[in-house]
């Protein structure tokens, strides 16, 4: 994980950005992302971010639809759950 994608998790997390923002900025970020020698287990946590982030859907209706599609306390958890454990795993 780059210091642009953590950068752009704690602002999030901290309501420095809205969900909007955050589930569009994310996934691009980790598209252009360069993560050879990265530990797989933080590329999965990113990966989960960026696909939480993909999957958020702001209108109640077409949630009901699909369960695939998260709403924003769903995305917050997600992101909150895997940042701590790339937070833990960098610190092995």
């Amino acid at each position: 994980m780059n210091e642009e994608m953590k950068k752009l998790i704690q602002k999030y997390l901290n309501n420095e950005i809205d969900i909007e923002s955050f589930s569009y900025d994310f996934p691009s970020l980790v598209y252009d992302w360069k993560h050879d020698d990265v530990p797989e287990e933080i590329v999965d946590a990113v990966g989960d971010i960026s696909e939480a982030c993909c999957n958020y859907e702001p209108n109640d209706d077409i949630r009901a639809e699909d369960e695939m599609y998260l709403n924003e306390k769903q995305v917050r958890k997600i992101t909150e759950e895997k940042y701590n454990l790339i937070l833990n795993l960098g610190k092995k």
